[in-house]
């Protein structure tokens, strides 16, 4: 059984997984709980953090018939686009920090 598990980790790792300790996955929930959104309407919200994020990933739901624009604190943002379970995103990697205004176009 021990051996299957380690040849398991090992696949995994040869695919590109990442394997956290109980306490890196204890220390990212409290990270990701300390972020909340609020919404000023359809295209346009503020994300507040109580601790800073680093190389966070924010995922966008791609519409279906148009391109959009997206601007974090009015700037404008790359993104490259990220295929998840059968749907597209945006996503855009960033350090994040106290308050983020995002808006989607």
């Amino acid at each position: 059984m021990a051996e299957a598990l380690s040849d398991l980790v090992d696949y995994g790792r040869a695919e590109g997984l990442e394997w956290w300790t109980s306490e890196q996955i204890y220390q990212w929930e409290i990270l990701r709980r300390g972020a909340t959104a609020k919404f000023h309407s359809n295209s346009r919200f503020t994300l507040h953090l109580k601790n800073p994020l680093s190389e966070a990933t924010l995922l966008f739901l791609k519409p279906q018939q148009k391109s959009r624009s997206i601007r974090i604190n009015d700037q404008p943002a790359s993104s490259k686009e990220w295929m998840i379970y059968g749907f597209e995103f945006d996503a855009v990697n960033m350090d994040l920090a106290d308050k983020v205004r995002l808006q989607i176009e």
